[in-house]
């Protein structure tokens, strides 16, 4: 009997150990199925043990196996279920670590927004962990300030991070403290908390750790093993993440001081110069340049980067590559490419560069070149998505459709639920002739994206096509709510209403198309039309209703007629009256162009920078948006003029059809 009761033990201890090793395999359900699977055993020996009278179950075992049954039921998002196994622990008091228990059930509070009871939960295992455990001490302590700006408790949890930060100083807990600080208002406590950060001793480059004397063969071969080991890249990682606290900070500090981003940044930067951290003040520089982008400010954004040309590598073409966006946002495209090629010969490895000057190729249509560079970008990030996609777009620019449609795929691999990456393919088998597949790629695109306009107009268009008018409403009136201030989508559900049959939903819905846009005389014609057919005594008050809108929009077409002709006549004698003067001052011989004409035939276009957006980004490239932009962009001027309409009978065509109503 004691050894079944072992093995039994022995059963329950593997369970629980195959649940640990699930989890760390990332198969959560399955180190659940295990974890359950060893409280049942655990139950099973302790009533083996009861019937053979073989003493007391061990309560600790008992404890281990619901504690880790509580902590899979928490990493499954089953909270209720894991709460109440930690209280069983608690209240039969199965293992000696109560603290440890409350800190997991007041984690748990914090994730289902029930603030009040994970702060008592926190403050209850502070007081019962010993002094011993001042790590865990100061974690519990910056978990009750974290609930306190949760809860907008910033002043409360200002003070906690104040007593952190003098008793144990690191980044993390200062940076929040100095985001309190900022949030409350508080320029010069922020700038305190800022000197604070820059006072935590800064882990400098490694690389002179790493180095061994070149006559040393062995010596060299051990650093060499040793380059990318798990310590050094620990140490690239806090490095980074020092670096990063720094730099935000320095931004939130240079946009906050005395309201002049400029004054904010020159005092951020002297702070950094005075301190450990010298060698990030190139870097705040490169920021303050960025800023001066963000202000349309080209001039002293160049100036600033301008000096960081002879400066190391890694600035310099982070330089260049910031220089190249700025001639990418005036669209001058041939400074820009010269700027990314430059950072490229500088550092290979500045995927910035290599990103931007894909973009900047892409617009001057020189696809050969852009998938050799494609190419050379997967190489070095065989995983980003985003260099799918672009592959996939110069292929579709060089007619290779068959590749292109695999690119995206590869990229819909990575990111499934991306409604774009959906519609694209859908964009490429309809050019293929293949409706019924690319109607599924625009519904699950539409399922994913239900506002991507473009999406909503294809299925609409599928359906009416199909001549199922009573399915493609559904799409239209999503368009309508989409675009409420476009009449098109609004006509096109009564349209599908009364091509479907339901002349009465049709007729609200034109009647509520009257009432928001009482001009337009599409819809008061097939008021008419429809009031006619039903036998409804409204007809002759549309009819007239039209009349007055037509006589309206007649007299205001009068107006403008003789206003622009008034307006032409006062320019006419204005200009003549100037050429008279002009010409009497111009020298004889004189047969170049005029400074007048120069002026007229240098005139540029305002550049929109929030079509920009990203561009100036130092930690990513170039924003995809640019891809996005219409590839011929005219600029010609609107026609606001309204063309008259004669006054003849009004005559309906019976067989008008929804798709016209679509947009080209």
């Amino acid at each position: 009997n004691e050894d079944r009761a072992k093995q039994m033990e022995k059963k329950v201890i593997d369970f629980v150990e195959e649940s640990c090793i699930a989890y760390e395999k990332g198969d959560i359900q399955e180190a659940l199925r295990k974890a359950e699977e060893a409280m049942r055993s655990e139950k099973n020996l302790t009533r083996y043990k009861d019937e053979q009278n073989l003493g007391e179950s061990d309560i600790s075992l008992t404890g281990f196996v619901v504690l880790n049954c509580a902590n899979m039921y928490s990493k499954c998002g089953m909270n209720t279920e894991a709460l109440n196994q930690y209280n069983i622990i608690l209240k039969n008091k199965l293992l000696p670590v109560s603290s440890r228990l409350r800190i997991n059930i007041g984690n748990i509070y914090l994730h289902t927004k029930h603030h009040v009871k994970a702060l008592k939960m926190y403050r209850m295992a502070l007081d019962q962990i010993s002094e011993q455990n001042t790590d865990i001490k100061f974690k519990v302590r910056e978990n009750i300030a974290a609930v306190h700006i949760e809860m907008g408790q910033y002043n409360e949890a200002a003070q906690c991070y104040e007593s952190i930060v003098q008793e144990r100083p690191n980044y993390r807990s200062g940076f929040n403290l100095l985001l309190c600080y900022h949030t409350l208002g508080q320029r010069e406590k922020t700038k305190r908390a800022f000197t604070d950060l820059l006072k935590i001793p800064f882990m400098s480059a490694d690389d002179d750790n790493y180095q061994a004397p070149l006559e040393d063969k062995q010596a060299n071969l051990v650093m060499e093993a040793i380059r990318d080991d798990r310590l050094r890249t620990f140490e690239r990682k806090r490095r980074r993440f020092a670096e990063h606290i720094i730099v935000t900070a320095a931004k939130i500090v240079g946009s906050n001081v005395d309201g002049d981003f400029v004054i904010g940044y020159e005092w951020c930067i002297e702070q950094v110069r005075n301190s450990t951290y010298l060698e990030l003040a190139s870097g705040l520089e490169i920021q303050k340049a960025i800023a001066y982008l963000r202000e349309n400010n080209f001039q002293k954004a160049i100036a600033t980067l301008k000096e960081f040309e002879k400066a190391e590598a890694k600035l310099a073409s982070a330089a260049l590559t910031n220089k190249g966006n700025c001639c990418f946002a005036q669209t001058d495209l041939e400074k820009a490419r010269y700027y990314y090629e430059e950072a490229l010969n500088i550092d290979a490895g500045c995927v910035e560069a290599l990103h931007n000057l894909i973009l900047t190729l892409m617009r001057s249509n020189q696809y050969q070149r852009v998938k050799d560079l494609l190419h050379k970008y997967h190489t070095i990030q065989p995983t980003n998505a985003q260099v799918f996609c672009l592959m996939a777009k110069a292929l579709q620019q060089s007619d290779d459709i068959d590749n292109a449609k695999s690119w995206y795929l590869q990229a819909l691999s990575a990111y499934r639920m991306d409604g774009h990456l959906q519609r694209k393919l859908g964009e490429l088998i309809d050019e293929q002739g293949d409706k019924s597949d690319a109607f599924q790629y625009f519904y699950d695109a539409y399922r994913h994206n239900p506002t991507d306009i473009e999406t909503i107009q294809w299925l609409a268009s599928y359906y009416i096509e199909a001549q199922y008018p009573e399915k493609a409403v559904e799409f239209c009136e999503q368009a309508a709510l989409v675009r409420p201030g476009e009449i098109k989508w609004h006509m096109m559900v009564a349209s599908c209403h009364r091509r479907s049959g339901d002349y009465t939903a049709a007729l609200e819905k034109y009647k509520w198309i009257h009432s928001h846009f009482p001009d337009n005389t599409d819809c008061i014609q097939f008021l008419i039309k429809i009031a006619a057919d039903l036998g409804l005594p409204e007809v002759e008050q549309y009819q007239n209703e039209l009349k007055k809108v037509n006589k309206m929009k007649e007299v205001q077409l009068q107006r403008k007629t003789s206003a622009e002709k008034s307006q032409n006549i006062v320019k006419g004698r204005k200009i003549s009256s100037d050429d008279k003067n002009a010409e009497s001052l111009r020298p004889e011989n004189n047969s170049g162009p005029s400074r007048d004409g120069r002026q007229l035939s240098g005139k540029t276009r305002n550049i929109d920078l929030e079509n920009t957006e990203g561009v100036f980004s130092q930690r990513e490239p170039i924003s995809a948006q640019f891809d996005q932009l219409p590839d011929n962009i005219t600029s010609e001027r609107p026609r606001t003029a309204i063309s008259k309409k004669e006054m003849n009978p009004i005559a309906f065509d019976d067989d008008d059809n929804a798709a016209d109503l679509l947009p080209d």
